[in-house]
């Protein structure tokens, strides 16, 4: 299978005529490339650009009754947008390993929230990704003029290093089923990643199980923090007292905590309310809203708080995806 690669990287070029097909006597209208490129940069909640995709088809598919006819669309794309990734030094054959894609001009996401939701079937397709890394960064050791490489789907080009990790460009070549909602508007269904023979996968559910995968991230990192201050209290007799998490880290980092953790896996600060005596710890979740269900809290009674309803992975079966989730406390 071809990869899951950022979970959802994805943009599109605007222009051309709205397309149409016949069903049943009528035009069945469906998206311009403009509203096709307006509904998947924000897929997912990401800010992609709209320069680096290259729209190569727009179909309008005939629905079920009562959905009404031109609702539901499939396009496909050849995305680019930028990796980031990571020499594997410890190895000792100059592999390297992707790690992030970016997801908005400052924002990066972890590849790995995303391919661990769709499971074990996305391995060969991380592998191959990895390959490809690899090779593009031998090419610009031995070759004088560096060009681009091709392994299925991917094409590679403009490998630039600093130090042990590299930004890479990546092109993708991808599916999306769009769906016009009440408003009128198109937004992202579902994604398929290569040729016809791939599962679309569930936009929806594909981000719910990367949240569940992220605020599990979340769940440990805090973990690490209370253990810091555990050790913090028993060397010096109190808590940080503090009102934010910055300052708790400025007190923590490094005698008691070797890596500093100030952003939560959605890029926003952690919460730190704490006296002499005692401290909550807390991130807010997907939602990024205080005292709701996807929250995680921890405090010095050595209790915890926050529940997840978010799938712990995809399953895929034939265009429909499904999932399979837990509830993590």
């Amino acid at each position: 299978m071809t990869i899951m690669l950022s979970g959802v990287v994805l943009l599109l070029l605007s222009g051309g005529a709205l397309p149409s097909i016949a069903v049943r006597g009528q035009k069945v209208k469906g998206p311009s490339t403009k509203d096709a490129r307006r509904a998947i940069t924000r897929i997912a909640g990401f800010e992609l650009s709209n320069d680096a995709v290259r729209v190569e088809t727009v179909t309008p598919l005939s629905t079920p009754a009562g959905t009404g006819a031109g609702s539901v669309a499939e396009v496909t794309a050849r995305i680019t947008t930028a990796f980031r990734a990571r020499e594997q030094e410890e190895e000792g054959d100059g592999r390297w390993r992707v790690e992030a894609f970016r997801a908005a001009d400052r924002r990066w996401e972890e590849i790995d929230f995303y391919t661990s939701a769709i499971g074990a079937d996305v391995a060969p397709a991380r592998a191959t990704l990895d390959a490809l890394v690899t090779d593009l960064a031998v090419q610009q050791r031995t070759d004088k003029k560096p060009g681009e490489l091709r392994r299925g789907s991917l094409r590679a080009e403009k490998f630039s290093p600093l130090l042990s990790s590299a930004v890479v460009s990546i092109e993708v070549e991808a599916g999306f089923r769009l769906e016009r909602a009440g408003d009128g508007r198109w937004r992202v269904a579902e994604v398929r990643f290569g040729g016809d023979d791939d599962r679309w996968l569930s936009v929806v559910a594909l981000v719910a199980a990367a949240d569940a995968a992220k605020l599990a991230r979340a769940r440990e990192e805090l973990q690490s923090v209370r253990a810091a201050l555990e050790a913090y209290r028993s060397e010096r007799g109190s808590y940080v007292v503090a009102d934010d998490h910055a300052t708790l880290i400025d007190h923590l980092s490094p005698h008691y905590l070797p890596r500093v953790v100030r952003l939560d896996p959605w890029h926003r600060p952690y919460r730190y309310d704490g006296t002499r005596d005692r401290y909550v710890l807390r991130c807010d979740g997907a939602d990024g809203r205080t005292n709701t269900a996807d929250d995680v809290a921890l405090d010095n009674r050595n209790t915890s708080t926050g529940t997840s309803a978010f799938p712990r992975r995809i399953v895929n079966s034939g265009s429909a995806a499904t999932t399979v989730g837990r509830k993590s406390s």
